[in-house]
């Protein structure tokens, strides 16, 4: 009697497989899923005609295919098995955080949709936002002049007096700190750079002996060895717990990820998330984006009192949502003004 024997044979450089059973192998179930499957092989194999030798020995020849693999959809009761991609796309954007950022401009610019006859849609223009004229005309007092860098400070010996209102802004490397602090000020005074990590000290700029604007170090990935890493953390982690004229901590996120490290729950400051570079995110993207972090953290933070919910939007570049920004730091400059 001829022993079960497999051979593995190269057709069309598609794995074919051929197999000897005897003539006592029970027929295919006709009642299988699929009339190709044979359902004693294993899912996925297409079985073709059988043949017979001489010594009467079936000849069963298969292909290994994916069959069963396209037969596995994911369910839409189990989350677990859609990818985080594609939760991020099912998410229903907010309409009012769709609304106001077509009103200020952000996001990235979609390509004009065209007609059946070629005619570009003209899409109706947003009605453009009124603001108040004293929340205006307090914008303009607090930043009617342009700010001076006082210095660095690698070490807490080296902070200056605390005389003025501060307002800091935190992190990851490159996300847009300095980018950031320029753009409000109307002029390149913090240093730029492609490169995570050029930051390494805590920056003081003064507006006019009105208040301070701290850039910080960023945290994460940086070019830097792990010693230098540690010496401008900690030194940023004492600045941030130790610092009684810090008014407001401005945490910055890329709108194109989600938060992934709040360094700010330990520190008894008051906090707020700004997503940055949305010029570069559609806006559909952006509301789903202001949603995913507001949850995440006020769930580390549901008691907290030193978190901010409102999630600011803005576009170092194209300017979209840089008057939120001022306008926080006006009212706190006001509460606050030096004797």
């Amino acid at each position: 009697m001829l022993s079960r024997s497999i051979s593995v044979l190269q057709v069309q450089r598609r794995p074919i497989f051929t197999r000897h059973v005897s003539n006592t192998t029970k027929p295919p179930n006709p009642t299988s899923h699929h009339p190709s499957i044979d359902p004693t092989q294993p899912d996925g194999d297409i079985i073709k005609p059988p043949k017979l030798t001489k010594e009467g020995v079936k000849i069963v020849e298969y292909v290994r295919t994916r069959y069963h693999l396209r037969q596995k959809t994911p369910s839409a009761e189990d989350p677990s098995s859609i990818s985080r991609n594609k939760q991020f796309r099912m998410m229903q954007p907010d309409p009012i955080i769709l609304k106001k950022l077509r009103a200020i401009g952000l996001g990235k610019p979609k390509p004009p949709k065209k007609d059946k006859s070629g005619h570009t849609i003209s899409h109706d223009k947003p009605k453009p936002i009124i603001h108040d004229v004293a929340e205006e005309a307090m914008i303009a007092k607090t930043f009617s002049s342009p700010p001076t860098f006082l210095g660095s400070a690698q070490t807490s010996r080296s902070y200056l007096p605390e005389k003025l209102p501060e307002f800091a802004f935190v992190g990851r490397s490159n996300v847009g700190k300095s980018t950031l602090i320029n753009a409000l000020s109307g002029k390149r005074v913090a240093k730029t750079s492609r490169v995570p990590g050029l930051t390494q000290s805590i920056n003081w700029f003064e507006f006019k002996n009105r208040f301070y604007l701290i850039d910080l170090p960023g945290y994460g990935f940086a070019y830097a060895d792990e010693e230098s890493k540690k010496m401008w953390n900690d030194n940023m982690n004492h600045y941030l717990s130790q610092r009684k004229t810090l008014k407001r901590v401005f945490l910055l996120v890329d709108s194109r990820h989600n938060i992934k490290q709040v360094m700010l729950e330990s520190h008894n400051v008051k906090y707020q998330v700004v997503l940055t570079k949305c010029d570069l995110v559609e806006d559909v993207d952006i509301a789903r984006r202001v949603a995913l972090v507001k949850d995440g953290v006020t769930e580390r933070n549901r008691y907290s009192k030193c978190f901010v919910p409102e999630v600011l939007m803005i576009s170092s570049h194209q300017g979209g949502g840089l008057r939120d920004a001022r306008l926080i730091i006006a009212r706190e400059t006001k509460k606050d003004k030096p004797q």
